[in-house]
């Protein structure tokens, strides 16, 4: 027969007869569902779209999927240059992670992506964030030695800075009442 079953349960009973008057019935009851076209929703929670001062990360999404169950999640970092799979916490059927101490220093774009049961694929959720854990480094160059004497009342103190990501540079005087600005670098 050339029927079109709507998206519910059917309960069909097939019968038949034969020339003297035997009938039989034999009865099926099936559900037609709506077929799965939707790949799973993604929620990043970390890492945030946000300066941090550790190269130590917690990968973490919550997943959903309408009827299905998410099946695997990984991410990526730069492009697929490094690819990571993430673990379902026992305690949330939605919830993935991974760990990851090594991610490098500066802007780190990662690309996470889930797979449902029906094999559909969210690669759509990215965050970009960004890495600095180097601490600034200051030498002092004048006065050259910590503790001098002088007698030279407008002294210049020199120094010099080395930082990937210098932001500002400032000093201050004895009380710290005094703070100045100065531009960062050598000075």
């Amino acid at each position: 027969t050339n029927i079109t079953w709507s998206a519910q349960q059917h309960n069909v009973t097939i019968y038949v007869n034969d020339s003297a008057g035997n009938l039989n019935s034999s009865r099926i009851s099936f559900t037609i569902i709506t077929a799965d076209t939707t790949s799973p929703s993604v929620t990043i929670n970390n890492p945030l779209n946000q300066i941090y001062k550790t190269t130590s990360f917690t990968f973490n999404v919550t997943t959903s999927d309408s009827g299905d169950f998410v099946s695997n999640c990984s991410y990526s970092l730069n492009s697929g240059a490094n690819n990571f799979t993430m673990t379902n916490a026992s305690t949330s059927p939605n919830d993935w992670t991974a760990t990851n101490s090594t991610v490098n220093q500066g802007s780190t774009t990662t690309t996470f992506y889930c797979r449902d049961s029906n094999n559909l694929l969210n690669n759509t959720e990215k965050v970009t964030f960004f890495v600095d854990s180097i601490t600034p480094s200051i030498n002092i160059t004048n006065p050259g030695v910590n503790n001098s004497n002088t007698t030279d009342t407008g002294l210049d103190i020199n120094f010099t800075v080395n930082d990937t990501n210098l932001n500002q540079c400032w000093y201050s005087n004895d009380s710290y009442t005094v703070n100045r600005s100065t531009p960062c670098g050598t000075n």
